[in-house]
């Protein structure tokens, strides 16, 4: 099933400096994901019960905020990780 988390994408802050700059503030994204203790506590109670797929618009994980997500949760929860 589908579950859209917003708390856990990219804020319109950072989306607003990378249509300016066309760069990604990565230092301010893992930042916002610093203070979502309760989406990511969510995503680590769900690692543990299932398989999970986070998905976003860039093609690479290395481009995206996924990345920092699931090195965040693979690091708190031992959960393998595999980037499609």
């Amino acid at each position: 099933k589908y579950i859209h988390r917003k708390d856990l994408g990219t804020p319109e802050s950072i989306m607003k400096h990378l249509r300016l700059t066309g760069e990604y503030d990565w230092q301010a994204y893992s930042k916002h994901l610093s203070e979502e203790v309760e989406g990511i506590a969510w995503l680590e109670h769900q690692s543990n019960t299932e398989v999970c797929c986070l998905m976003c618009y860039e093609r690479s994980a290395e481009d995206c905020h996924r990345r920092i997500i699931a090195d965040r949760v693979s690091k708190s929860t031992n959960a393998a990780v595999s980037h499609l």
